[in-house]
């Protein structure tokens, strides 16, 4: 038994040794293996979202995937619905920019369209054909709130009113 125990003993030892040097001299070729997989040239195709090509066919309700140009293949999956089925059963990207319209400023291309309406209330689509409307008899300490102008700044929107002080930011 005790043969047997020192048997095992050495051939963990020479395992041991044997993995070491593996590893030694498999670190002189690490600056190689480090080159080829960061190339020095400039290449910014993962960061330029430009350059990628979505792949319609592949669009799903919570993912969307591209093609870069060296062929490489990203999903960009969400907890959140990045596509969406438009009224002509097309699934398309959600845009929630706001637009100029005639109501004031709508983002449509959503599944619940919303919009901030010139006399500074909100109306929610519900998509069959009805609509949610809020702050639209808004009042502060008996005044009813109006809106003097609204100022878009990329996603966010800021209404004046007429009270001194009071602004809406969406």
């Amino acid at each position: 038994m005790m043969h047997f125990k020192n048997i095992l003993r050495k051939f963990n030892l020479l395992l041991f040794l044997w993995f070491n040097i593996l590893n030694l001299f498999s670190q002189n070729n690490i600056t190689g293996l480090i080159s080829s997989l960061n190339p020095k040239e400039n290449r910014n195709i993962l960061e330029d979202r430009s350059t990628w090509k979505e792949v319609v066919s592949e669009r799903k309700i919570f993912s969307s995937t591209f093609l870069t140009p060296d062929a490489r293949i990203i999903t960009h999956y969400s907890k959140q619905p990045i596509n969406y089925y438009n009224a002509n059963g097309i699934l398309v990207p959600v845009d929630i920019q706001p637009v100029s319209s005639a109501k004031g400023l709508t983002a449509a291309n959503q599944p619940n369209g919303v919009s901030l309406l010139k006399n500074g209330s909100i109306e929610i689509h519900t998509g069959d054909a009805s609509m949610l409307i809020f702050s639209k008899n808004c009042k502060i300490n008996g005044t009813a709130v109006s809106v003097s102008s609204i100022k878009q700044d990329g996603l966010n929107s800021t209404m004046l009113t007429n009270i001194p002080g009071v602004t809406k930011t969406f």
